[in-house]
């Protein structure tokens, strides 16, 4: 087994510094089979597959045309499969849209606050 060298970064307390350790990692399905087992395998996935799909569902929730109807959000669920995304929001169209949303007088201020400048007086 070739179990690769992977760097974890972890709090060991609430506010504390995080720390860096290399742990050895399987870097295969076969390697993850014979290190973890396969339940103990098929728990991670799972684990992460929620994680994953709590994602998806929270962005088809909270879309400009909102999924609410729980049975279209489980249909959009059981679509999920893992690697295969829509592909997300940068940040900067995060804040183009929030922008967008601003009235022209905070948009203005915005502007100023973000170049620098002084407010001229009216």
């Amino acid at each position: 087994m070739t179990m690769k060298s992977t760097k974890i970064s972890f709090r060991p307390v609430q506010g504390a510094i995080a720390m860096d350790i290399d742990v050895r990692m399987p870097s295969t399905v076969a390697e993850a089979l014979e290190h973890y087992g396969e339940e103990g395998t098929l728990s991670l996935i799972l684990r992460q597959a929620v994680v994953d799909i709590q994602g998806v569902l929270r962005s088809a929730y909270n879309a400009k045309e909102p999924i609410v109807d729980p049975k279209a959000l489980s249909q959009k669920g059981d679509a999920y499969r893992p690697g295969v995304h829509s592909g997300k929001k940068s940040q900067v169209d995060k804040v183009i849209d929030r922008v967008n949303t601003m009235s022209d007088e905070e948009k203005r201020v915005l502007l100023l606050k973000l170049t620098g400048a002084k407010p001229k007086a009216a």
